[in-house]
């Protein structure tokens, strides 16, 4: 018993592990709980939990005399969390965004409830099995608790020896550690990234060769959208940027990829970011549009745009991921990722990003900034000289 009992205080050190090497990642995941929605209270829980699961794994293992209560620990851990889940996944409140990863990342919450409880249960078995023996033996067997044996565990210099190398072996490893979380990420979202440019190709041979196009050219809040959950949000004109998701639900996205494919794998870095994988707006209008010298009073210019239009088909972004850009835009070397025309996926060091309109949707002007959100060029991609016909990477 005491045997399964280690196996379950070592998954339980192992999770602590895993989210303290990634607190980012751990507190992204809590960021939607509303139990959690004070952020000094997920501060404490996401500073406190992994350490707290750590510490009961090294108290089994160091104390053998302690065992029992240490059990009694981790039986109280699975009891307090299993509630909590219980609770948030029946009583929290949805994502007060159209971002649709969010909005899938909390239906797959809600659906996984049950297996999380169960899988606490299965681990909490051990636990109680050894207080239920550990109470029963000590009943049979009548014994004062002053004449028990006594089992030593480590002195406590030796388990602060034990904690420093810990920590030595942790501050070693946590760079070369970063590194390769940060290459599994970039290969994870160049892959989302090549899913949805092969969504939207797809698109385009339904529609003679258009481009998703589905917003109307008029001002304001014109265009409703539905979102999975039966919400209605109006969009702009030019919203289209980050709610083409709630448009190709239904048709394109109901058996096809990874409800997590909507999120992008930087999420955790890019903590001020609403949306994850945007849509330029340039596929949102005439090339011309995209010139000052060109430029109409809109809505004249705003139209769709086709696989013809696009000249550079391996050097133009269909479809880009603004929380990997945010969170290098502001270092010595940015990067962007995108999803071309061709159906690949790559990412592009600042260098080589073409140069953007200023202006970018609008210009402050009231004829135009009714019908979109970027009044000038701050993300990656989304407002190219040109539009579609020219190239997002100047090498290419």
């Amino acid at each position: 018993m005491q045997k399964l009992c280690f196996l379950t205080a070592a998954a339980i050190g192992i999770a602590g592990f895993a989210k303290l090497v990634d607190l980012a990642e751990f507190d992204n995941q809590l960021s939607s709980w509303s139990l959690l929605s004070n952020a000094p209270t997920r501060f404490s829980v996401v500073l406190g939990l992994p350490i707290i699961e750590i510490t009961l794994c090294a108290a089994y293992v160091c104390f053998p005399a302690r065992r029992t209560a240490v059990a009694l620990c981790m039986l109280v851990l699975f009891v307090v969390f299993s509630l909590a889940f219980i609770i948030e996944a029946h009583d929290g409140a949805p994502p007060g965004c159209a971002c649709f990863g969010l909005l899938f990342r909390r239906m797959e919450f809600q659906n996984d409830a049950v297996w999380v409880v169960g899988k606490n249960a299965l681990l909490a078995v051990p636990p109680v099995l050894v207080l239920w023996t550990g109470r029963r033996r000590a009943l049979m067997e009548n014994v004062p608790r002053g004449n028990a044996p006594d089992i030593r565990g480590f002195t406590l210099v030796e388990t602060l020896a034990v904690i420093a190398v810990i920590a030595v072996i942790v501050a070693i490893l946590l760079p070369v550690l970063s590194h390769v979380r940060r290459s599994g990420r970039v290969s994870a979202t160049l892959n989302n990234l090549r899913q949805h440019a092969g969504i939207f190709l797809l698109y385009t041979n339904d529609y003679a060769e258009q481009f998703p196009y589905f917003t109307r050219p008029e001002p304001g809040l014109s265009t409703p959208l539905v979102d999975p959950s039966g919400r209605v949000w109006n969009t702009y004109y030019f919203g289209a940027f980050h709610n083409w998701a709630l448009a190709l639900s239904d048709g394109y996205y109901n058996s096809t990829g990874s409800r997590e494919g909507f999120v992008s794998p930087f999420r955790a870095e890019s903590p001020g970011v609403s949306w994850d994988y945007l849509y330029p707006c340039v596929f949102l209008a005439d090339p011309a549009y995209w010139r000052s010298i060109t430029r109409m009073v809109p809505p004249i210019q705003f139209r769709s745009t086709r696989l013809h239009d696009v000249v550079f088909p391996g050097a133009k972004v269909l479809i880009s991921d603004e929380c990997y850009w945010e969170s290098t835009r502001y270092t010595s070397s940015p990067f962007a990722a995108g999803g071309c025309v061709d159906g690949h996926a790559e990412q592009v060091a600042g260098y080589r990003m073409a140069q953007q309109y200023g202006p970018g949707d609008g210009d402050g002007n009231p004829l135009s900034s009714p019908y979109g959100h970027h009044g000038g060029n701050t993300n990656a991609f989304m407002h190219l000289v040109g539009g579609v016909s020219e190239r997002d990477f100047i090498d290419k």
